[in-house]
């Protein structure tokens, strides 16, 4: 409990933001946190239910690197055509700036696992084609 004259702890609304991007993660131990992960990716969210606010959600949180790895993590749930268009194009608007610098680093875009063909080809968002 905070006391009176204590700061509060709090994320700030740019932390926030990757939030609002409904992303499947676990929380606590599990023996393989990929087999609870895949159940919920089949079960997931379907991409309408993010269009409506998803323009405004992207202009806030140009450059967030937390909030790429949320809309990856979302984009994962999705079949391979809607990761490639319009995912990569959302991922694009929040990694690029207007100059075609880049604006944010990403985990979920950068780690080994991502970038792995295995058995397929990895399109940079953890789906095998």
């Amino acid at each position: 409990m905070r006391r009176p004259h204590e700061p509060e702890r709090r994320r700030s609304a740019l932390q926030r933001l990757d939030s609002l991007i409904p992303s499947p993660r676990t929380s606590g131990y599990f023996e393989d946190p990929e087999l609870v992960l895949k159940e919920a990716r089949a079960h997931w969210f379907p991409t309408a239910s993010v269009l409506q606010c998803l323009d405004e959600w992207l202009s806030q949180v140009q450059g967030n690197m937390h909030s790429v790895d949320a809309l990856v993590g979302f984009l994962e749930t999705r079949p391979v055509r809607e990761q490639v268009w319009p995912g990569l194009d959302w991922i694009r608007r929040i990694v690029i700036d207007e100059d075609r610098t880049a604006a944010a680093l990403s985990a979920a875009l950068t780690s080994a696992g991502a970038m792995r063909g295995g058995e397929g080809c990895r399109v940079g968002l953890g789906k095998r084609l």
